[in-house]
């Protein structure tokens, strides 16, 4: 489980987070809504190591994770994908996610290895029966294309 509780995080004079308290269960999934300037992303980037929080706690199936660089933070099991809407026009839709796997795949001279969740999507076919990932992105629009997001593996 993840647990946030009473996580704060200031920029000189900002209060960009106050007191947030979160709960997420193994295997749900959860939203983080708000409009502009409300704080999400720098929600994620405070889970995530990739900003040190001004107070509260983040714990990972109870082990506390608060200040973490973001590479233990991922080794720990919590990755985060990036908001890019501008994805490689030469590859296709798995290729792209690969891109994003970096940190859960290993090299091997000539393979890349990737999880069961792509595997699953490759072998995902389209309405005509060919696999899904096969479509360059650019035939894919901005409203499909995923925000930030964490990942749990």
């Amino acid at each position: 489980m993840l647990q946030v509780a009473r996580l704060a995080k200031r920029f000189g004079g900002y209060q960009a987070l106050t007191d947030v308290d979160l709960a997420v269960e193994p295997g749900s999934v959860h939203a983080v809504i708000g409009p502009n300037g409300a704080g999400k992303t720098t929600l994620f980037n405070v889970i995530t190591g990739v900003l040190p929080p001004t107070a509260g706690s983040v714990a990972l199936e109870g082990r506390d994770i608060t200040g973490w660089r973001a590479d233990r933070v991922t080794h720990a099991g919590i990755a985060r994908t990036f908001q890019q809407v501008r994805l490689f026009r030469g590859m296709n839709a798995l290729e792209n996610v690969m891109v994003g796997r970096h940190t859960r795949t290993r090299a091997v001279p000539g393979v890349l290895q990737v999880g069961d969740a792509a595997q699953g999507i490759r072998q995902a076919p389209t309405a005509r029966g060919e696999p899904a990932v096969s479509h360059p992105v650019r035939a894919t629009s901005a409203a499909t294309r995923p925000s930030s997001s964490l990942h749990r593996r």
